[in-house]
């Protein structure tokens, strides 16, 4: 029976009568289509309530509404049935997760966790881990060994040592893959596409390995395209084909990644980067890549990997200079100074909140503008200053925007004088946007690798004094430099420069820093095993 997309189908299915498959089916559909109205109209029909329990329909209408950027009305339609089983509690705490309100979706969650499927319910259960104030660094090592159990049937530990020793001994270039579930987000071709021109051809040959497509403008980065398949056995036999001495996985824990592939080793030498801060847990992952600040070296007992440190800031971000900006702070020409923050809602959690409420309440002229995607939808915008007021926060002195496209993210640093970056779980690209359109931020730096990223970033650009070490140097920094309209006017002008300047900007001198430590790691791995 086909899958119903409009209302008329659904009559006409109501008529014939739907089985619970079809029914399934179909809704599951409208939420993959982000249809709300029609999958709302199949839930209230005959067929619908004869057939499915209350909280079962409770369920899907959630599902709908979350998927149609309507969570505050997805959270009112599910709460009766929040813990009727792990489904249920599934998304009712991934709901809370998108307001911020991290601690009651850890709460929700903490009864179910070890139950969740491996592929989809456990990764977001991790990421919120890392967004929690609550999570020590052994209880994110002990999470991710579970998950790591999950997803794993078996792993070979040195079955293939000879194997590659003999691939490494048969050619004068080392064979790099670097892998992506997809190369056309914008956070992919920001911090990672810009070194790729800059590789040493004399010293390396560059695979591009990705899950469905490698765009038509990247492809010429590469020496090699590849889409890959998801069999772990094919997938091995493939960079086993093309002789792959360093593998670098992108993807993080998120659906696509090649950590099955990777337990069982398909390169001497195996890198986790970008995507996921913390350790993986999995087997035969050899490094995840870091840099002389982060993570702190406290933290590396808790890693199952070793950190290969880099030489500067572990991250780079390319932005084009085109990108038209502001030389002026906006408290130039207003009386009110405005405080801001483009972070997704999910990072926006109590603490941060409460840090905004002491820093609010030290002048009425001070605001705080909040702009990302969960903003969007009027409710949520509600619910939002709801939780907002909840932590102390006056309503007038906020300023919520909707959604817009990474462009007008760019262009929204014009109304703002000072970024606030979120902690516990740090800002990547809203901090070196921010920096690149004259904006400068304050972040604190937290104990966690996800809390100490951001911290590198500045340090390395020369801006240690925007960094804070706690919640009361936090506040004290963003009242402090709301005050020194002179320092906001000359950050405004000089923080372009400054950054370029630090390098940060520069993918030559990345793919040159990244290329060393490739270097430095593959002679340690040959030293030991050639």
């Amino acid at each position: 029976m086909p899958l119903c997309e409009t209302t008329q189908n659904i009559d006409k299915l109501g008529n014939d009568g739907l089985n619970i498959p079809q029914l399934i089916e179909s809704l599951n559909n409208f939420i993959r289509l982000r249809q709300f109205n029609d999958g709302i109209t199949l839930l209230r029909s005959e067929a619908a309530r004869s057939q499915i329990d209350e909280s079962i329909r409770a369920l899907f209408i959630s599902r709908l509404a979350q998927e149609s950027g309507k969570t505050a009305i997805a959270i009112e339609y599910l709460r009766p049935f929040a813990q009727v089983s792990p489904d249920h509690a599934f998304t009712w705490g991934k709901l809370l997760h998108e307001t911020g309100q991290i601690e009651l979706a850890q709460a929700a969650w903490e009864p179910f966790w070890s139950s969740f499927e491996p592929s989809n319910q456990l990764p977001l259960y991790l990421q919120s881990l890392l967004v929690s104030p609550n999570t020590s660094a052994a209880t994110l090592y002990y999470r991710h060994a579970h998950w790591a159990s999950k997803i794993l049937d078996q792993f070979d530990s040195n079955v293939r040592d000879q194997e590659l020793i003999a691939i490494c001994r048969a050619k004068p270039q080392i064979h790099v893959a670097y892998f992506a579930a997809s190369w056309d987000g914008t956070t992919i071709r920001r911090t990672f596409v810009h070194h790729l021109k800059h590789h040493n051809k004399k010293q390396f040959r560059i695979f591009g390995y990705s899950s469905t497509h490698i765009p038509s403008d990247l492809e010429g980065l590469f020496d090699h395209c590849r889409i890959v398949p998801h069999d772990v056995d094919q997938f091995r036999k493939l960079v086993s084909e093309d002789t792959i001495d360093i593998f670098l996985d992108t993807t993080g824990i998120s659906p696509g990644s090649k950590f099955p592939a990777m337990a069982k080793r398909v390169a001497p030498l195996q890198y986790s980067y970008l995507n996921h801060f913390s350790t993986t847990a999995i087997p035969n992952v050899d490094f995840v890549i870091g840099d002389q600040l982060t993570p702190s070296i406290e933290q590396e007992s808790f890693f199952s990997e070793s950190i290969s440190r880099m030489k500067g800031c572990f991250l780079s971000y390319c932005y084009d200079t085109a990108i038209p900006y502001e030389e002026s702070p906006p408290c130039l020409s207003r009386s009110a100074v405005v405080f801001g923050c483009l972070s997704s809602q999910g990072k926006i959690g109590s603490l941060f909140l409460k840090a905004c409420a002491e820093i609010l309440s030290k002048s009425v002229k001070f605001r705080l503008l909040f702009r990302n995607h969960f903003l969007t939808d009027l409710n949520n915008k509600r619910l939002f200053i709801e939780i907002a007021s909840s932590h102390g926060i006056d309503p007038s002195q906020l300023i919520l925007l909707d959604g817009c496209s990474h462009d007008e993210i760019f262009q929204t640093y014009s109304q703002i004088d000072i970024s606030l970056d979120t902690f516990p779980y740090n800002g990547g690209n809203t901090v070196s946007e921010s920096l690149w359109q004259g904006v400068p931020v304050i972040s604190l730096r937290g104990q966690n690798f996800v809390g100490q990223y951001a911290a590198s970033i500045l340090i390395h650009s020369g801006l240690s004094e925007l960094v804070t070490y706690s919640v009361s140097e936090f506040v004290d920094c963003a009242i402090n430099l709301a005050s020194d309209t002179p320092r906001l006017l000359d950050y405004r002008r000089s923080l372009r420069s400054k950054i370029s300047g630090s390098r940060f900007n520069d993918g030559k001198h990345f793919a040159e820093r990244l290329e060393e430590m490739f270097i430095r790691d593959y002679c340690s791995w040959q030293a030991r095993n050639c």
